[in-house]
């Protein structure tokens, strides 16, 4: 080294000590705490401006040492700018929470960055509009008029962007990733153990460089009545069509990918060592919020050291439960309507009530309100099983479905009988629900017998015991179209006394019960199409079923 390079060289080392001496300090404290954790023990925000300096003047200092003065002059000049913004936005009304959903650049989540995820132990109401946070590029415009409050001016260094031609600058990067969150207490157990710079150490060694990976994995749910079903060992299906965001130490996301058929899942490649899985549940034409309409439900891995995320959601849980939903939204809206010939219900927002009893389906045009509620309990409080979480799905479904090919059958002002207009659209639905429940689960599982089966002859399927009641004690979710469907005479079940009705007419598809119902507004003008357009050997019997029907109306 010339005594002009040592000169210059000797004056940036003590210009760095001299500047961030009470730092240094305060670093080797923070250094003996950190041993008495296991893994990461701060809840602090590692990659802040002021904290990333800090981390800069340690690293310089460090290369020094390690008599890499020419890496000191390099890096000398790195710039801590402000590359991204930590937000809290707090729409007060439906227009504010619209221009901030609009932004697809903006992924934001009810639950701070920093924070350990807490299970909610509530459903929002349906009009709550909960706080959302947001890490966002710091040359984004956010959208105006959106109260906002800036949390914290962020640095993420940009090592994802190089290829392996600038090792050198890739490894600042690293260590200066790595120095921030050594100084937050950030670190994880891995790390602790492994070859990483210790400004306690004799001898001092430089973060070992290592290679690019790809984080991926597979998703897949429990389908709880199939274990039961299955002598308790469980059963699972993949989560298929679902995006998975992949956040640099939880917190930036660096890459996405979405679930293939199987439920795996891969993203682009990364130098960061530790990632955080986040899969959202929607799809492209329907979303899962969490209990109302503002939320979108996800869920958040923890942080995965260059490894896959291969993970099951077990029953229980409010994971296990939205994961239900969504695979239900995603076999209807991606096998179903084809296979049964339905009307496309096009972009549908489904709230899934961990904590309700009550599904229903609301007008699509109403702005800020989910078309679709799905509850996971019975009306007695009771779990409602991964069949009868489908099942619930497919109705509500179905009803959208319906309003989107015929909306006067939902008008509120109308002439004409409403509870027979309501008699068709429930038992509509529930005829569907039925046929396409029953449908799923004897192919997933051959030996499949429902959760609310009655288990008499013939009703041990899905809704089988709407078929065991009488006319007399009937609502309005008839089992109309499981009769003009199924070749099952309830009246010649033993047992019965043959006072359950008589049903001598089969064959009727979905999608001739949905042509004909189609712009129908009582019983008959419903039968009648039927008749007159489809042909159909147990057609002189149709009156078994529509009679005892239009006696329901009146019940």
């Amino acid at each position: 080294m010339t005594k002009q390079k040592f000169l210059i060289y000797g004056s940036i080392l003590l210009m760095l000590m001299f500047s961030c001496n009470s730092e240094f300090e305060e670093i080797l404290e923070v250094e003996e705490q950190s041993n008495q954790y296991a893994g990461r023990a701060s809840s602090s925000i590692p990659f802040t401006v002021t904290n990333m300096q800090t981390a800069l003047q340690s690293v310089l200092i460090y290369y020094m040492q390690q008599n890499k003065p020419d890496v000191v002059a390099q890096f000398s000049n790195y710039e801590v700018n402000t590359t991204h913004y930590y937000y809290k936005f707090t729409p007060s009304d439906s227009t504010q929470y619209k221009l901030l959903m609009n932004d697809t650049l903006i992924d934001v989540s009810i639950q701070p960055f920093e924070a350990e995820h807490i299970e909610p132990t509530r459903d929002y109401s349906d009009t709550e509009i909960p706080a959302f946070y947001a890490i966002v590029k710091a040359d984004h415009q956010i959208p105006a008029n959106v109260p906002v409050t800036v949390l914290e001016n962020l640095h993420f260094t940009n090592e994802d962007a190089l290829d392996d031609s600038n090792k050198t600058e890739i490894e600042f990067l690293l260590n200066l990733t790595f120095e921030s969150r050594r100084l937050q207490n950030y670190l994880y157990e891995d790390e602790r153990e492994d070859e990483y710079y210790d400004f306690n150490a004799e001898d001092k060694i430089s973060i070992k460089l290592p290679k690019k990976w790809r984080p991926s994995g597979r998703v897949r749910v429990e389908e709880d009545r199939l274990t039961t079903l299955n002598y308790n060992t469980r059963v699972y299906v993949p989560i298929r069509g679902a995006r998975v965001n992949m956040l640099k130490w939880g917190f930036l996301q660096v890459e996405h990918g979405f679930t293939n058929e199987n439920g795996n899942f891969s993203g682009g490649t990364t130098w960061t060592n530790h990632i955080t899985y986040n899969l959202k549940f929607k799809h492209s034409f329907c979303v899962v919020r969490e209990g109302n309409f503002f939320d979108t439900a996800n869920h958040k891995s923890d942080s995965h050291h260059r490894r896959a995320w291969n993970h099951d959601f077990n029953t229980g849980g409010r994971s296990h439960f939205y994961a239900l939903v969504y695979n239900a939204s995603y076999d209807y809206y991606f096998r179903v309507v084809s296979l049964y010939n339905l009307h496309f219900p096009w972009g549908t927002t489904i709230s899934a009530k961990y904590h309700g009893s009550d599904s229903s389906n609301s007008p699509y045009w109403i702005p800020f309100n989910s078309t679709i509620r799905v509850a996971r309990l019975n009306d007695d409080g009771s779990y409602r099983n991964s069949d009868g979480i489908y099942a619930s799905t497919v109705h509500e479904l179905t009803h959208e479905s319906h309003r989107r090919m015929d909306a006067g059958i939902f008008a509120f002002i109308h002439t004409g009988d409403s509870k027979e207009r309501r008699l068709m659209r429930e038992s509509w639905a529930e005829g569907v629900e039925t046929i396409v429940t029953n449908q799923r689960y004897l192919f997933l599982f051959p030996g499949y017998t429902a959760s609310n089966g009655d288990g008499g002859f013939g009703t041990n399927l899905w809704n089988g015991s709407k078929q065991r009641v009488a006319v007399a004690a009937m609502t309005v979710y008839t089992p109309l179209v499981i009769d003009l469907n199924d070749n099952l005479n309830q009246n010649l079940l033993p047992g019965t006394g043959g006072l359950l009705p008589t049903d001598r007419v089969s064959g009727y598809t979905i999608r001739q019960m949905q042509s004909a119902l189609k712009n129908s507004r009582t019983l008959t003008e419903w039968r009648d199409k039927l008749v007159n357009n489809n042909v159909n050997p147990t057609e002189g019997n149709i009156d078994d079923v529509f009679d005892y029907a239009i006696t329901v109306k009146n019940n």
